[in-house]
């Protein structure tokens, strides 16, 4: 039987589709949760507010203690311009549900873009299969982060890179070294593409390498915080690997265990293999093999990331995904209605397509779980309430020692004050390191007294915490030196010199009324 691909015009308006209807179904889903999911999208959302009230500034005060205090370097600057729209709506909160459903969108318009071209009407599956199979992707793609924007220009990068547009790819450069730190992963994709046409096709494109270093060093340059972004990066993709990994940073950093990649993504295993063992000849195999191979390449570089630290599956599963549907249109294959079973006979595709809706409900429930497992304070009812009132406690200007991870919640609640540290402890190291050992036994408890080594060494008058270490609030709590100003599922105390009584309430009541006449929370003015 003869091929018969979907026109362009036809494939364009099956993609704008597609990016329609998901939209607002992203929406949908992502506003059943009470806040968001990832405290590192509220610290984005803050910085893209910060921007759209004083422009683009260069010292962080939200981070007195780290190396982005004086030269913020921002990491990801076009990314928090691409979310000042958002950050600047009356619940910016909403807007940032709104930011997530849109690169979402955006993601499965592209997906389903690629699937149309290589095979045909099948292709609006690929994108299902993706978001829904792979609930490991999709609790990634639930936070706001920059690898968003990343993930976006790797697969136009890869077309373009294919079809040899390098001068356009050079400008898919520029976006991505402006828009997330990890410039050098564009870079090393089209490096990869200049070795495989160097060994397979016999000949060197150098333009395939050289435009993206122009565009990643025009980029560079072109930095409103040039030089210190180079500082910046230096230090979180060239440090971070050279020093011991501090104790303190997230699980994402870690490999994923063999089961969880099987169970997690176990909808979207099955349905690679219902799309391969159901294949069938539609037409003669295609001779341009180099965007199913750069693909290929990507996915193998990516997977072998991803078996290294859990948070590279968000490349792994779309790359795979990409790269059997276009292995099926090189080889004149596309999905057919019967399923080819291991052993021998076959069975209706639509029965095994069934097998994979049924195990990714699984997955999407456990996923589900796990989700509200990992975050239990954030999905309390009372969340944002609590976060609206800390911003109502907090004075303007309050130095406060809380917390990197907290503190991403807390700039973008109460924004007037002055933290530590935010988005990552190698930050605060790279400063100075003996402070961060000191911070680290503040809070876990082998430093006892918390108030004088914070006045003294952090120069910090306020303490913060959601919860993260319990035991440094209790020995708070026994103290006479501290007042509370807030003390829900969050909690703000303020250091008392002189103090005799324990929590007394007259002096409790005096400090809380100062602090919520003069305090600034984000939601006060933004929301």
């Amino acid at each position: 039987m003869a091929r018969a691909p979907l026109s362009l015009p036809a494939r364009g308006a099956l993609v704008t589709l597609v990016f329609l209807v998901s939209a607002p179904l992203f929406y949908l889903i992502y506003t059943r949760l009470p806040v968001l999911y990832d405290a590192d999208g509220y610290y984005h959302l803050a910085v893209a507010r910060a921007y759209a009230e004083r422009g683009i500034f260069h010292t962080l005060d939200w981070a007195r203690f780290s190396v982005m205090h004086e030269g913020f370097g921002d990491k990801e600057v076009l990314f928090h311009v691409v979310l000042i729209p958002f950050a600047r709506l009356g619940d910016p909160t909403a807007g940032g549900f709104m930011a997530l459903a849109g690169f979402s969108a955006l993601v499965a318009a592209l997906l389903a873009g690629a699937g149309l071209w290589a095979i045909g009407a099948w292709g609006l599956a690929v994108p299902l299969l993706v978001f829904a199979g792979a609930t490991d992707f999709s609790l990634r793609m639930v936070r706001l982060r920059p690898e968003l924007l990343s993930l976006l220009l790797i697969l136009v990068a890869i077309s373009l890179a294919s079809m040899h547009r390098l001068k356009t790819l050079g400008i898919v450069a520029v976006l991505y070294a402006l828009g997330y730190t990890a410039f050098q992963t564009l870079l090393g994709l089209c490096v990869l593409f200049f070795v495989y046409e160097l060994w397979v096709e016999r000949r060197a494109e150098w333009r395939l390498v050289l435009f993206p270093v122009f565009g990643i060093a025009l980029a560079l340059l072109l930095h409103p915080h040039f030089p210190t972004n180079l500082r910046i990066w230096y230090v979180q993709n060239v440090e971070f690997f050279l020093r011991p990994p501090p104790v303190d940073v997230g699980a994402e950093i870690q490999p994923r265990t063999t089961r969880d990649t099987l169970l997690l993504n176990l909808g979207w295993w099955l349905g690679l293999i219902v799309l391969w063992r159901s294949r069938v000849r539609r037409s003669a195999p295609v001779e341009d093999r180099r965007l199913r191979d750069f693909t290929l390449l990507a996915t193998v570089a990516f997977g072998l990331l991803y078996v290294l630290m859990a948070r590279f599956i968000t490349y792994a599963v779309p790359l795979a995904t990409l790269a059997l549907v276009r292995s099926l249109h090189v080889s004149g294959e596309w999905p057919g209605p019967r399923f080819r079973l291991p052993w021998r006979g076959e069975i209706p595709a639509a029965l095994a397509l069934g097998v994979c809706v049924l195990c990714a409900v699984y997955t999407t429930v456990v996923g589900a779980e796990r989700m509200a497992t990992s975050s239990a304070r954030t999905f309390q009812p009372g969340m944002r309430a609590d976060w609206e009132a800390l911003g109502r406690a907090m004075p303007d200007g309050a130095r406060v020692l809380a917390p990197w991870a907290a503190t991403e919640e807390f700039v973008f609640w109460a924004p007037r004050a002055r933290y530590l540290n935010v988005l990552d402890p190698l930050f605060m190291i790279a400063q100075d390191p003996d402070a961060y050992r000191v911070y680290l036994d503040l809070l876990e408890g082998r430093e006892p007294d918390l108030p004088l080594l914070a006045r003294s060494r952090f120069d910090s008058d306020f303490y913060a915490d959601d919860g993260q270490y319990p035991l440094a609030k209790r020995r708070l709590l026994r103290d006479p030196r501290v007042v509370r100003l807030h003390d829900g599922i969050t909690f703000l105390f303020q250091f008392v010199a002189g103090r005799k009584t324990t929590r007394g309430r007259p002096a409790s009541r005096s400090v809380s009324s100062r602090a919520t006449s003069t305090g600034a929370g984000s939601v006060g003015r933004a929301a």
